[in-house]
């Protein structure tokens, strides 16, 4: 088993498939992505059927595509939403720029849909009514993928990123960061121990 990378990825949430996937398109780097979790498609809660067991580690929190790849499926685009302000760290053209990169990323997986709302000029009337009782309605565009399909297009994402440089560890917890004059140089997992200038 290979155990020296350029680059190690901890955790298969939306930050780290984005990492993987950014690294998988534009570097010829060897990526290593550890997760404590499943894959998307192996993913599965028992708690309808038998109520919860406690699955170490749970299979709705861990896993590839994170703690939100059984939600509703909803997709944001939107610079700024609650305490989420992607203007804190870039440019407003910048973060736009970003979040159109990012609905094309997700539409090259099928992960495209209904854009809402789809009557923009009701939604504004809405809005304005809203106002008047001193609510303030965002008007977000956003698309609905539902809860059904978001582990298939998670898996064809993964799929896409394993199939171009990136080893993909399932079911394997890094437990400790190996520091060395002062930079992380590795980490250890509870199979192994990896090492890379990158973590």
């Amino acid at each position: 088993m290979k155990n020296t990378f350029d680059v190690i990825i901890v955790g298969g949430g939306p930050a780290g498939l984005f990492a993987a996937y950014y690294l998988a398109e534009h570097s010829s780097l060897n990526v290593l992505l550890i997760e404590k979790g499943k894959a998307p498609l192996k993913r599965k809660c028992p708690i309808k059927d038998v109520g919860c067991v406690k699955c170490n580690p749970c299979n709705i929190l861990c896993g590839i595509g994170g703690a939100g790849l059984f939600s509703d499926g909803k997709l944001n685009f939107i610079h700024k939403l609650g305490k989420t302000d992607l203007t804190q760290f870039l440019t407003t053209t910048k973060a736009k720029e970003l979040i159109n990169e990012t609905e094309q990323i997700f539409n090259r997986f099928g992960m495209d849909g209904k854009v809402y709302p789809t009557d923009m000029d009701k939604a504004r009337e809405i809005r304005k009514e809203a106002r008047k009782q001193g609510i303030e309605l965002l008007l977000i565009k956003q698309k609905h993928l539902g809860s059904d399909n978001l582990p298939y297009h998670i898996a064809r994402m993964a799929e896409y990123i394993a199939d171009n440089n990136v080893a993909f560890h399932h079911s394997e917890e890094v437990t400790e960061l190996i520091v060395e004059n002062g930079a992380i140089a590795g980490v250890v997992t509870s199979k192994a121990t990896y090492r890379a200038p990158n973590v």
